[in-house]
């Protein structure tokens, strides 16, 4: 029974370990969607005067 526990622990474990790094990835991704859209002109800020465009 020992044995079993034992692996069943480890295999929690492991599961944790990648759920974390799915969390992870996602936030990773997230932020960088984020970043690289508030490096792009903004559209609906542009300039008013169409010589300005």
């Amino acid at each position: 029974m020992h044995s079993f526990a034992f692996k069943l622990r480890k295999l929690v474990e492991r599961q944790d370990g990648i759920q974390r790094l799915m969390v992870k990835k996602e936030n990773i991704a997230k932020d960088f969607v984020g970043k690289s859209q508030s490096l792009r002109p903004d559209e609906t800020h542009g300039s008013m005067v169409p010589s300005e465009e």
